[in-house]
């Protein structure tokens, strides 16, 4: 029992990485690198700052509304699905955010960036009780939240180049960066995920 619980080999890993990169791209790119384009932003549309406060609220305010709907659309979906679908729609929410135009369509484009990111992330998270037992589930979950840190520290080392070589429009560049890498994590989740061990003739890693 215990070689089987440590066997680094078996596909819930593989699993747990592509859970690592939904959680990342969900909240690291979704939610928290907003805070370093927003002064960009503000100067650029122009915004105020309570309007720059309001773009941060629809983004928490979308993340309930994501929260609220995620039951039944796993129900539906799949975790696989849901994932996939999730961080497709906040790439493509992320590329309209850095196209808006004034106060209202950011607000409203950035409020379906916050839905989507909770689908994607509770998503992933919820899917670690199928792939592993209780005896290694916390190490598995401390994986995937790892994916908070990883993109957030990219954002934090990339975006302030990006705005430097983009000049005043900078911060349109830099959302469409993250746009392109969050799509390219929603292919590589809907690759790797699976939605029980089953699928892959396994059981879940641990002990039972």
């Amino acid at each position: 029992m215990a070689k089987r619980e440590v066997n680094p080999r078996h596909y819930a890993w593989a699993v747990a990485l592509a859970c690592m990169v939904a959680v990342g791209v969900s909240l690291g790119f979704g939610r928290f690198a907003l805070g370093m384009l927003l002064p960009s932003m503000g100067t650029s549309l122009p915004l105020s700052y309570a309007e720059m406060g309001f773009v941060s609220t629809g983004n928490f305010v979308g993340y309930l509304i994501g929260v609220l709907a995620v039951g039944r659309t796993v129900a539906r979906l799949g975790e696989r699905r849901t994932i996939g679908y999730a961080l497709g729609i906040v790439a493509l929410s992320l590329v309209f955010v850095g196209q808006a135009r004034g106060f209202y369509d950011t607000l409203a484009f950035y409020l379906i960036t916050g839905a989507a990111a909770a689908l994607a992330n509770v998503a992933a998270v919820g899917l670690m009780s199928h792939w592993f037992q209780r005896s290694v589930r916390g190490r598995a979950s401390g994986i995937i939240v790892s994916g908070i840190s990883f993109t957030t520290i990219f954002s934090g080392l990339a975006v302030p180049q990006i705005n430097l070589a983009g000049g005043p429009e900078g911060w349109r560049m830099a959302w469409t960066v993250l746009a392109l890498l969050s799509l390219a994590g929603a292919m590589y989740t809907t690759w790797i995920i699976r939605d029980r061990p089953a699928e892959k003739g396994l059981t879940a890693l641990g002990r039972s």
